[in-house]
């Protein structure tokens, strides 16, 4: 029997207040009833697809069953011609079977958001184990809980477990496509797996969807940096300047970038701004040091690199630095000792050895 969608839109009797389909969860009263299907083929006489999926949407809050309805619809499309039954027959028949195999359950979202709360708070709190069980069992209450996929996500890469983050990453990713954090934070994972073109992908794909958002565009331009097309990545760091002026760590990066690029006037402008807003990092001055002893200025670039190794007395390539400029002004045994003190903080390489005996 085929049916008329356009006058078919009640649910079949035995979907009564007593009588539920089989995993029909009632939001109301906050439990699930069932009921039997004895009369399959009534069913599907009674209750067109079309009203089935609207049915489903409404009741189940992880869409599963509209999916099913979904994909069954297309596969009758393609093969329309071997079946000889209409298509409201087969996908209600087929359907119902789902559920009565239990293939179809309903997610739990609120139950799930509880439990996505207490692992908040626990990553919040570093307890990182309570905090896996907890976005573990939300989602598994509910299946479509993409934040739930994306803090357990960026729990494991926090563990360096990179790729069953980039798995979660990418669950949330499918559920909810248009959510720019999902994709900023899987490019963080690819970066940490240095699969800087994969994390570039990713950011384009951050940007594209939030393109006022200073932390993307840095990140971006990081990804830029990585790959070494600092040209671009210094277009990024002024974007993310230009939409948030107080950025400290887009200052830096343009300060990195610089170097690299070699216009120390530049990085000196930078890290001193990084430094303006934040005089405890010792790497800026360090960086703001390398780039005046590049620039020749060896007294500014002497007392930069006093300050980082006041601040970090471990900083070994402030030691390395200054005793490049200890060298280039003549002062060899300065130099000497800075050499010794970066070669036993671990700083060991061919070009400390040939300075120590220049």
């Amino acid at each position: 029997m085929y049916f008329n969608l356009e006058t078919l839109s009640e649910a079949p009797a035995c979907c009564s207040t007593s009588q539920r389909p089989v995993g029909v969860v009632d939001r109301q009263e906050g439990f699930q009833k069932y009921c039997f299907f004895n009369e399959i083929s009534y069913t599907a006489t009674a209750w067109s697809s079309l009203t089935l999926r609207t049915k489903a949407l409404h009741v189940f809050s992880d869409n599963n069953l509209a999916i099913i309805f979904d994909n069954l619809n297309r596969k009758f499309n393609k093969y329309r011609d071997n079946i000889k039954m209409s298509k409201e027959q087969l996908i209600v028949g087929l359907a119902i079977l789902i559920m009565a195999l239990g293939g179809c359950k309903p997610g739990n979202p609120v139950e799930s958001n509880k439990n996505l709360k207490s692992g908040i708070e626990a990553f919040n709190k570093g307890k990182l184990d309570e905090a896996e069980k907890e976005f573990t069992a939300a989602i598994e209450l509910d299946k479509k809980n993409s934040t739930a996929w994306y803090y357990r996500g960026i729990l494991y890469v926090s563990k360096n477990n990179l790729q069953k983050g980039i798995e979660d990453l990418s669950e949330a990713i499918d559920i909810s496509p248009d959510t720019a954090r999902f994709f900023d934070a899987r490019g963080y994972a690819y970066i940490s797996m240095s699969d800087y073109s994969k994390a570039m992908e990713d950011y384009e794909k951050a940007v594209a969807k939030d393109p006022k958002n200073a932390v993307y565009i840095n990140r971006r331009g990081y990804a830029y940096a990585l790959l070494n097309d600092y040209t671009q990545a210094v277009k990024d760091y002024n974007k993310a300047i230009e939409l948030n002026p107080k950025y400290e760590d887009a200052y830096s990066n343009r300060g990195f970038a610089y170097i690299n690029l070699k216009k120390y006037d530049k990085v000196v402008e930078d890290f001193s701004k990084a430094i303006e807003m934040n005089p405890n990092n010792a790497v800026y001055f360090n960086s703001r040091g390398y780039a005046l002893s590049n620039m020749k200025r060896y007294a500014d670039a002497l007392a930069d690199f006093d300050v980082a190794l006041r601040l970090d007395p471990k900083l070994a390539d402030a030691f390395i630095n200054r005793g490049y400029v200890f060298l280039n002004t003549g002062q060899f045994q300065f130099a000497l000792q800075d050499f010794d003190s970066a070669i036993k903080l671990g700083s060991i390489t061919a070009n400390n050895y040939n300075a120590r005996g220049y």
